[in-house]
């Protein structure tokens, strides 16, 4: 994805490289990436909180059981 962020190849070839990875490379790479999103999961995450107190009576109400 850096290499495709700084132009030194195109989206086909990276995808390609991908294609050729395990499942376990993959955990491995993506894991290492998302891992550094943590900022927006302490952002996120508060504000599902708001949005499921919302929600939970109008369901609730529906008689759907959750």
């Amino acid at each position: 994805m850096a290499q495709v962020a700084a132009g030194r190849t195109g989206a086909a070839a990276a995808r390609s490289h991908l294609h050729q990875m395990t499942m376990r490379q993959h955990y491995w790479t993506f894991g290492a990436f998302c891992a550094a999103v943590d900022r927006l999961a302490d952002a996120l995450l508060p504000h599902l909180q708001v949005e499921e107190d919302h929600l939970l009576a109008p369901i609730t109400n529906l008689g759907i059981q959750v």
